[in-house]
């Protein structure tokens, strides 16, 4: 920034010298110009004077006609000796008219600098633009880095601390522990597993995202069979906390054009959230509907809702909204940005309706294949 700042003022110091010079030439030269015009006007008149065949040739003969015409010898006088300038004045236009040239030429060769010395801290201007542009990046790049290594630390050592806390019990006791606390120990373990995976899904999903790595194969897949597959896998959130899952799939549903593996991603995210954010012994409600030529599907739930700030939060990287799970549940900041980024991406839409203290409702809407 110095150094530009440096060459922009070394440009507005040329650029004040150059308009001085330009200022002060200008008026020379139309001074100048005005002399050259007059001894001209002079000269032209003498000429055709001398050039009439009766006109005198001598200085004496044409002093004395001066005198003559002019009845005034003061005045004969004054017009002889302007006659006699005006004969040595050819030479004197021709040194002026030089003089002229090498001042327009001063001019250009000032302009040439000018416009130099103004392209140059155009450029130097644009490359520290473009340093500060990446400057800026490389610091976002750096913060999201730490964000992620918080997140690993942090939202991975719970359910990670609870599977090797059970699977050492049941390692060192297992002839003391009942069918009862294994089952139970097994199913802790399990969710556990399952949410380590589901974080661990959304920090490489955003990751491909961020490089432009993400491979989708569109083609016609049931959003029917998307549905009860994700259900399946994530079903212990709802258990945990005794929501009722209420599902509504319209019969005869026709396919839709998306990529299998994302549509799951998306309803994940967006099924995970409603159970977030519901209430102990709350309801979740799923529907799949055909409207024209797409097919809707929404997740609703009954949880804290959002507000007007919330809400312009959305779907933005590593943000979370003021409003805290219900059940102290682990959030990245990551699902919302994921499933705005795959629904683009498969040529879908996404709207949200919430309103605080009432709940959300998101919505996807998918091309009929």
């Amino acid at each position: 920034m110095e150094r530009t700042t440096l060459l922009c003022g070394i440009g507005v110091s040329f650029g004040l010298i150059f308009f001085g010079f330009l200022a002060f030439g200008l008026v020379q030269e139309i001074n100048i110009k005005s002399d050259v015009e007059l001894i001209s006007k002079n000269l032209n008149a003498v000429e055709r004077s001398t050039s009439d065949k009766n006109s005198p040739q001598s200085e004496k003969e044409l002093f004395t006609i001066y005198a003559i015409d002019d009845a005034n010898v003061k005045s004969a006088t004054t017009h002889f000796h302007l006659t006699k300038i005006a004969y040595s004045t050819e030479a004197t236009i021709q040194e002026t008219q030089q003089q002229l040239n090498q001042r327009e030429i001063f001019i250009v060769v000032l302009i040439v600098l000018l416009l130099s010395v103004a392209g140059l801290a155009f450029f130097a201007f644009r490359q520290s633009k473009k340093r500060k542009d990446i400057a800026d990046s490389i610091s976002k790049i750096n913060a999201d880095k730490d964000h992620f290594i918080g997140v690993v630390s942090h939202d991975l050592r719970s359910p990670l601390s609870s599977i090797m806390a059970l699977s050492s019990i049941m390692a060192e006791n297992p002839e003391q522990t009942t069918v009862e606390e294994i089952q139970e120990f097994s199913s802790i373990i399990l969710s556990s597993s399952q949410r380590m995976e589901y974080l661990i899904n959304n920090m490489l999903d955003a990751n491909k995202i961020d490089t432009g790595n993400t491979n989708l194969n569109i083609s016609p897949i049931s959003i029917t069979n998307a549905t009860a597959d994700i259900l399946d896998s994530i079903v212990y959130l709802a258990k945990e906390k005794e929501i009722e899952t209420e599902i509504f799939i319209e019969e005869n549903l026709p396919n839709i054009l998306a990529d299998y593996n994302a549509v799951q991603r998306v309803l994940e995210n967006l099924i995970s959230n409603a159970y977030k954010f519901s209430p102990k012994k709350g309801v979740v409600k799923i529907t799949a509907t055909l409207q024209g030529n797409q097919v809707q599907v929404s997740v609703k739930d009954y949880g804290l809702g959002m507000s007007e700030l919330d809400r312009s939060k959305l779907f933005k990287k590593f943000e979370k909204l003021s409003a805290s799970p219900t059940g102290n549940e682990k959030s990245t900041g990551l699902g919302l940005f994921i499933v705005k980024n795959l629904m683009t991406k498969m040529n879908g839409t996404i709207l949200v309706e919430s309103e605080l203290g009432k709940g959300t409702t998101f919505t996807v809407l998918f091309d009929v294949a």
